[in-house]
């Protein structure tokens, strides 16, 4: 039986209240404030004020006034197992789905973002083009509609039985503003879910702007958001476009690698010309005593770690010595943990840099890249001579193990264990690599998995019994 969870949902009606709330908290550039009402959209100086108010939902900016990220990168670390809680074990550590307290905060915090992208959506397209100029409105309505997908893209890996396209048991897409008439409402199909997200970054990337400073999404971000999408629903046509879109973005786009992925982290931060979409701390937040940098080291009231599993697989690795620090300070309760430095070097205090926070980076372009390649063909060699390019980036020269490779299974899980090394702790990117191998394939890397249903969380119970037109719970979570 699906436990109830214990901690408060977020629900409908809140939810409307919230959209047509209106805060003056004082923010930085990113965003303005977190006004996002349709009714204080009134020009193209309110409209872009309530753009920054669904940016300040993506950036998950807090009553501390702090972009807090941390749970967007531990939840997929935390199910992986490249990441530990060094206060004791928590249930995604052993992919317990039912007793996780994850499935509370990846609910609200996407659901937030979709409902305040739907009131932007709707303030705009209200407004006359005399009030909106030139390319205005569908600028704005492009970077909404990329937030709207990129929340409900999260709603769909977490939540969804995304891997099955014939299962009725996709997203509960909210695609207008809220009012209490509408909320209850019928989740769609896994099919059509892909469908409404892809329509958004469609739309997305042939009206957003081209060049944005990297806090804010452009037609690059969401051409890179769309490979994930494509990746995951993985159908042959799906593989084929990414590889285009890959090379596009590769060939003609502004980003480049850096030659010392460390540097990403504790040196340049949003400076970096690999970060694509970044998230931008507020003015002060290193200062804070509970900030992101102080969940990894020295320690807020949470702790999150690596474990010696992980430490393992960056035996001989370069990147070990940077990310993977000392012994965490509580082994009775968590034994085999390390600090985990990869966001603030090790005896350093946080800085603007190990604040900043990163959703899409360009060294993904290329490992979406070598994985289309490695699902769709059967000649590797551009696959792993990919795979090489970044692994020098890393500091790596030796790569006879990768050479010696000949089978897909065998450079499936090479190059998911690559992923799992470049991006633990980077909002779930690592999970959402990891679990679209097989399942045979999956468990050899996370043997804690044995069933489908660990893939998703189930649906929590709050919604099911506010929206009585929703649907049916996730397979493997009912009565």
């Amino acid at each position: 039986m699906l436990k109830t969870f214990k901690r408060y949902h977020i629900a409908a009606c809140m939810l409307v209240a919230l959209l047509n709330s209106s805060c003056d908290k004082e923010l930085s550039k990113l965003p303005a404030n977190d006004r996002v009402g349709e009714t204080a959209i009134t020009d193209l100086a309110s409209a872009k004020m309530a753009l920054n108010g669904v940016y300040y939902r993506f950036a998950n900016v807090d009553n501390d006034n702090i972009a807090n990220w941390v749970y967007n990168n531990t939840t997929g670390g935390l199910l992986s197992g490249t990441l530990s809680h060094g206060l004791g074990p928590l249930p995604e550590e052993e992919n317990d789905n039912v007793n996780s307290n994850s499935p509370i905060y990846q609910w609200e915090y996407a659901y937030k973002i979709v409902l305040a992208a739907n009131g932007l959506l709707r303030g705009v397209e209200a407004l006359p083009e005399a009030k909106l100029p030139g390319t205005a409105k569908t600028e704005l309505s492009a970077e909404a509609r990329f937030l709207r997908a990129y929340g409900h893209f999260k709603l769909l890996m977490y939540f969804a039985e995304w891997k099955d396209l014939n299962s009725i048991n996709g997203v509960l897409i909210r695609d207008e503003f809220s009012s209490l008439s509408n909320m209850p409402k019928k989740r769609s199909s896994v099919k059509d879910s892909y469908s409404h997200i892809l329509a958004d970054l469609d739309y997305a990337i042939e009206h957003a702007k081209l060049e944005t400073p990297n806090y804010y999404a452009n037609q690059w971000a969401a051409k890179v958001l769309k490979m994930r999408v494509l990746a995951c629903r993985g159908l042959d046509a799906d593989l084929n476009a990414l590889l285009l879109l890959a090379d596009d973005v590769i060939q003609h786009s502004p980003y480049t690698l850096e030659d010392n992925v460390r540097d990403i982290f504790q040196l340049k931060g949003l400076q970096s010309k690999e970060v694509i979409l970044g998230v931008k701390p507020q003015p002060g937040q290193e200062v804070y005593y509970n900030n992101l940098s102080r969940f990894y080291f020295p320690m807020a009231d949470r702790l999150f770690t690596t474990n010696l599993k992980f430490k393992e697989m960056l035996n001989d690795d370069p990147r070990q010595d940077w990310m993977i620090g000392a012994d965490a300070p509580f082994q009775m309760y968590s034994p085999d943990t390390y600090y985990f430095h990869k966001f603030i070097a090790a005896g350093t205090e946080p800085t603007q840099t190990s604040e900043t926070q990163y959703a899409i980076r360009l060294s993904e372009v290329y490992l979406l890249k070598a994985e289309a390649i490695i699902r769709s063909k059967s000649d590797y060699s551009e696959a792993k001579s990919t795979l090489k390019l970044l692994m020098e980036k890393a500091g790596i020269s030796d790569f006879n193990a990768l050479d010696q490779i000949t089978s897909k299974e065998a450079l499936w899980k090479f190059y998911t264990r690559e992923v799992l090394k470049s991006f633990a702790g980077e909002d779930a990117v690592e999970w959402f690599t990891l679990i679209r191998m097989p399942l045979a394939l999956i468990s050899e890397i996370r043997p804690h998995i044995t069933k489908n249903e660990q893939l998703y969380f189930p649906i929590p119970q709050s919604e099911l019994d506010l929206n009585k037109n929703f649907g049916e719970q996730n397979q493997g979570y009912g009565l």
